[in-house]
């Protein structure tokens, strides 16, 4: 086994609740988490190797309604997500290192009917 192990991320501390599927990791160590949260409803988080864990997206108030149990997460941190949307539909969100969010695609048009709910991403995010 090469490398230390070590927590990033646990269910008694005073943001997460539980984790709902599977975490994304990266080669720079960054997790991107589908979880329960204390403060009620659930979230998408980013954690860096530092330990920051940043919140992208939660279920508390619009838009989104429900998150796909597994997120995404590319070389430069972007993170890929699932989820449907308080107004009716669903689509595959992303979040960049720098909190900008995207909707890569959704129901609201007539192209798609609906998606899986666990997206990849590649290196050009």
């Amino acid at each position: 086994l090469a490398g230390a192990v070590r927590t990033v991320a646990d269910a008694d501390s005073t943001t997460f609740s539980n984790f709902n599927g599977t975490p994304a990791l990266n080669d720079a160590e960054t997790v991107a988490l589908s979880v329960g949260r204390d403060a009620g409803g659930t979230g998408i988080y980013r954690v860096t190797a530092d330990g920051t864990a940043t919140e992208l997206a939660i279920s508390s108030g619009a838009p989104y309604g429900v998150f796909g149990a597994i997120p995404a997460v590319d070389a430069a941190g972007t993170v890929a997500f699932y989820a449907t949307r308080d107004a009716g539909g669903s689509g595959i969100f992303k979040v960049t290192a720098d909190g900008t969010t995207t909707t890569v695609a959704d129901t609201a048009g007539p192209a798609f009917s609906g998606f899986g709910t666990v997206p990849s991403i590649n290196a050009a995010g």
